[in-house]
């Protein structure tokens, strides 16, 4: 397998897999981006190495919160110090980058994020063009260096200023691997500014609606007994049925605790209910969806549910002593649809 096959393959592979991990973000506006950055470009064979003015522009796309494409120029000059010679190079790199936000894949994606780290892998074509300079004899040849593929990588730094602008430190190596090419170690050193015309946004998802539990209708009344004249009838004392329960299940978007709403709603019914009778407490069960996010993000999103939740009762004027909390995690999911798990429970008794 080639060169260019085998980095199709790397990057199909990884954009497949960051797409199923950030299948709840959405990216906004296309997620278009332009770099343009300066700095020094390098070259190094064996012990000889040297360096040289460099500009480097480019226009990419992020397809996911931790996944983009990036396509671009690094061009100018490069060095090398060979003897008494100096090989002053005209340096063209076309190159298209995958990037990889590692930040965003293991922390998760925060687009307030001041600091991120991108890793990135890189294939073009290099276009090397020699100019053989000697001391004290001034330009003496001409020479095509080399022209073919080249692999390499980089790493990036940006540093937010806006929602909209970055400034990047970043550290590029590249290598021919065609022909004479071989052997040499080509690099950049650079720091520049990156547009970003629209990030990854977490998609928004509206709560499934859930209907409320049925009130069961009241129990028939005995039908009243004719009225007697003689003797005057007891009046009849109609005992009207104590209250049982309610239960009302508050919905969240993924990966969040936020109260919409609708769902404050619900919580309106519960602080009624308890106002009217003040012998009752309410138990929040906090739950999260298994099907997405890891066990220990999961088991945080519950207990935050169940202290939201709660924290908003007590606002509404109930006694911290009525309430009871508790949260599981995704290890019990009482419902068979993944977007009902993700909610507090408020059973009122």
């Amino acid at each position: 397998m080639n060169i260019s096959k085998l980095f199709a393959c790397v990057a199909a592979v990884l954009l497949f897999a960051g797409q199923i991990a950030f299948a709840q973000y959405e990216v906004e506006n296309n997620g278009w981006m332009l770099s343009g950055a300066a700095g020094f470009n390098t070259s190094y064979k064996n012990l000889n190495h040297g360096y040289g003015t460099a500009l480097d522009l480019g226009i990419g796309k992020w397809l996911s919160p931790a996944f983009g494409l990036r396509a671009g120029w690094n061009g100018l000059y490069s060095g090398l110090d060979e003897g008494q010679t100096y090989n002053q190079k005209t340096f063209n790199f076309f190159h298209g980058d995958l990037l990889w936000d590692l930040t965003s894949s293991f922390w998760g994606y925060r687009p307030e994020r001041v600091i991120s780290l991108i890793p990135y892998a890189n294939l073009g074509y290099l276009d090397l063009g020699k100019r053989d300079i000697a001391p004290r004899e001034g330009i003496y040849g001409a020479d095509v260096a080399y022209k073919g593929m080249a692999v390499g990588g980089g790493l990036m730094l940006p540093v937010r200023l806006s929602s909209c602008l970055n400034i990047v430190p970043e550290l590029r190596l590249m290598t021919p691997v065609m022909g004479d090419g071989k052997g040499y170690l080509n690099g950049a050193a650079l720091v520049g500014l990156m547009f970003n015309f629209g990030k990854p946004k977490r998609a928004i998802q509206e709560p499934p609606v859930v209907m409320p539990a049925p009130v069961p209708a009241p129990k028939p009344q005995p039908a009243p007994e004719p009225e007697v004249v003689e003797p005057q009838p007891e009046p009849e004392i109609v005992v009207v049925p104590a209250f049982e329960s309610l239960q009302r299940n508050i919905l969240f978007v993924i990966d969040t605790w936020d109260i919409s709403d609708s769902e404050q709603l619900k919580i309106d019914e519960v602080v009624a209910v308890m106002k009217e009778y003040p012998e009752t407490r309410v138990r929040i069960s906090g739950y999260a969806d298994k099907e997405t996010g890891t066990a220990q993000r999961n088991l945080f999103l519950s207990r935050k549910r169940a202290e939201t939740v709660a924290a908003a009762i007590m606002d509404a004027g109930i006694s911290k002593d009525r309430i009871v909390t508790e949260y599981f995690g995704d290890t019990v999911n009482p419902y068979d649809v993944p977007e009902q798990n993700r909610v507090a429970v408020c059973f009122v008794k």
